[in-house]
């Protein structure tokens, strides 16, 4: 069995670095750490994760894991996973602090998300919501994020040296209008 479903610890570091951010977040950028809304994964409260949500937004990402992971292995008694199952309505949320480095955070999200897929609601799921804010709002503090370019350019091609300078040879420039 490839499908399991993830443990109540996983929960907790997927949402310890949603509310706190990565231990490696870098400190560039006016922003900061930002946690992710949870407006599509906890339905009575709207705006980004607060610790007073953690453990309705952890029941709900533990019983999408376990929604698909019985939709993949329906007919089965037992859920490949801890045993015995979790129950969602259980779950309490145990604050890890920023325990993962963004690559770690990308890997539990990672592995969550190939855990709870399996089903056809997944796509349009709050806990898919989350992942992806999640994994976006990691990639902003990635070290180097804010002195990348917004857009690439033959201009600022050329700049890093990546093409010829003064030539836009990569690609003719166009104007909005087609021209």
């Amino acid at each position: 069995m490839s499908a399991f479903v993830v443990s109540p610890t996983h929960i907790d570091v997927l949402l310890s670095v949603a509310l706190h951010g990565p231990r490696d977040a870098s400190s560039e950028g006016p922003l900061g750490w930002s946690a992710p809304y949870v407006n599509d994964l906890v339905d009575e409260e709207t705006g980004p994760l607060t610790a007073s949500l953690c453990s309705a937004a952890g029941a709900a990402l533990l019983a999408e894991c376990i929604a698909s992971v019985s939709y993949r292995y329906s007919g089965s008694r037992e859920l490949p996973g801890p045993i015995p199952t979790p129950a969602p309505e259980q779950y309490e949320f145990s604050d890890l602090g920023s325990c993962l480095s963004i690559s770690e955070s990308c890997k539990a999200i990672d592995c969550f998300e190939y855990q709870s897929c399996e089903h056809r609601e997944w796509s349009d799921s709050g806990a898919h919501a989350f992942c992806e804010r999640l994994r976006s709002n990691l990639t902003s503090v990635l070290p180097g994020t804010w002195d990348a370019p917004w857009e690439w350019s033959p201009e600022v091609l050329a700049e890093r040296g990546l093409i010829p300078g003064g030539t836009a040879t990569h690609r003719s420039m166009e104007t909005h209008d087609g021209s």
